[in-house]
């Protein structure tokens, strides 16, 4: 499958890398409107907004979309998909339910701290959870396969996010619009996903009939036990990945929180295009390679630690090269009240290759089933993060908050790699 899919200028492989670079050169775009559209300090409030998005997906949808992704081709192997579907959809039903009462409860605070902040608090959150089930949908197209219907799914539904925010932000020139017009573009973004999704289970279900409910049981028993691990590590995970805009946003004010977001969507933006690609492409064919060997006792490829050492040097040159391109950067798809974070744009790259490096190196731990490997270095890495963030944003600002992401990274990824060796015993 990954010979077929790199060796052909096929159908699929054009709509995968056109969808995908779709999807980031939106996010390059939006990046400029905002930043043209909106006064700094509301491109910062706008920022914070967003981590709702964060907190949401990391705390609740991230755990179920790890654990559709590894059932769904099992599911498809053995022709189940529905029940699989089904199962999944259950889950997410219930994820949504308690999203929607976490939503409710923080607007009744909001209503006694700050009512004037209720309305965008909801957008934010509302959005967050679309986005959440749209992840989770996408999580069955990936792991059937079919990343061309991942990557329509992925481009036009940050098209239209970003889309109902620029739209927006135009008209009303201020956060809270911006927020609104992409909630409204992720209510049509999840309704493309489910559609996707439904249309492919149809086409590929040769069996109209319902599932069978031991069946749906059965997956729901698995999306259950394999994402427990998730769930130890996903709240603190989720406070350590919203924790630094809110950091910035108590100990320097909005103004810094928007020019660290608009930094951090720039560097960020290659890096986790460049491996959310790889992951949609090798996941999938990691796991099936799993499967084979379990069955078969058939070898499996040394193609995770070779692309892992190639991704790793990689980030290094970027990060060399950053350093005499990131005021230019930050002049094109910015605008000259950001180029104070010229500086750190280096900094803040790096440790974002790091932590999708040790994205990485985590499938090895699961496509062995063997998540729980991964526990302490996802709540390790949380406590120390969070710890370097305040500390290096008290002491430095800016270049203490980047300088900690590459430390709290890089402790991540080498206690990744140090889990595996109880792989081998």
């Amino acid at each position: 499958m990954a010979k077929r899919f790199l060796r052909l200028p096929s159908r699929e492989s054009i709509i995968v890398l056109a969808g995908y670079g779709t999807a980031g050169v939106t996010l390059l775009l939006t990046l400029k409107a905002m930043t043209l559209l909106l006064p700094t300090e509301q491109y910062g409030l706008f920022a914070l907004g967003l981590s709702a998005q964060i907190i949401f997906v990391q705390l609740i949808f991230g755990p179920l979309g790890a654990s559709v992704l590894r059932l769904a081709p099992d599911a498809l192997e053995r022709s189940d998909l529905r029940a699989c579907v089904a199962a999944a959809t259950g889950w997410t039903k219930k994820a949504a339910v308690v999203c929607i009462l976490a939503t409710l409860l923080g607007a009744l605070v909001l209503a006694w701290l700050n009512p004037e902040q209720i309305g965008f608090q909801l957008a934010a959150s509302i959005s967050a959870i679309c986005y959440g089930v749209t992840q989770v949908n996408e999580s069955v197209l990936s792991g059937t396969r079919h990343r061309e219907r991942a990557a329509i799914s992925s481009s036009l539904g940050q098209f239209l996010r970003s889309g109902g925010a620029i739209l927006a932000g135009f008209q009303f020139h201020s956060a809270h619009a911006a927020m609104t017009g992409y909630l409204g573009g992720s209510i049509v973004a999840l309704l493309l996903a489910h559609r996707l999704t439904h249309s492919l289970v149809r086409k590929l279900d040769t069996h109209p009939a319902p599932a069978e409910p031991a069946a749906v049981a059965r997956d729901s028993r698995f999306i259950w036990e394999y994402g427990q691990p998730f769930l130890i590590w996903a709240a603190p995970t989720a406070l350590y990945m919203a924790s630094d805009r809110w950091i910035l946003q108590v100990l320097s004010g909005p103004a810094d929180v928007a020019v660290y977001s608009a930094a951090q969507q720039l560097t960020q933006l290659p890096v986790n295009f460049l491996f959310q690609l790889l992951q949609l492409i090798w996941a999938p064919i990691l796991f099936g390679e799993q499967a084979l060997a379990e069955r078969t006792g058939a070898t499996r490829s040394g193609m995770l630690q070779k692309l892992g050492l190639v991704l790793l040097a990689g980030s290094v040159a970027g990060t060399l090269i950053l350093f005499w391109t990131g005021e230019w950067l930050i002049l094109l798809f910015a605008t000259p009240a950001y180029l104070r974070s010229a500086p750190f744009l280096p900094l803040i790259f790096f440790g974002s290759c790091l932590f999708q490096l040790g994205q990485w190196y985590a499938l090895d731990q699961l496509r062995q089933k063997r998540s729980d490997l991964l526990i302490w270095p996802k709540l390790a890495t949380a406590v120390l993060g969070i710890a370097s963030y305040a500390l290096g944003t008290y002491w430095a600002g800016l270049k203490g908050l980047a300088l900690a992401s590459v430390a709290s990274s890089a402790f991540y990824v080498i206690s990744v790699l140090w889990t595996r060796r109880a792989l081998a015993r």
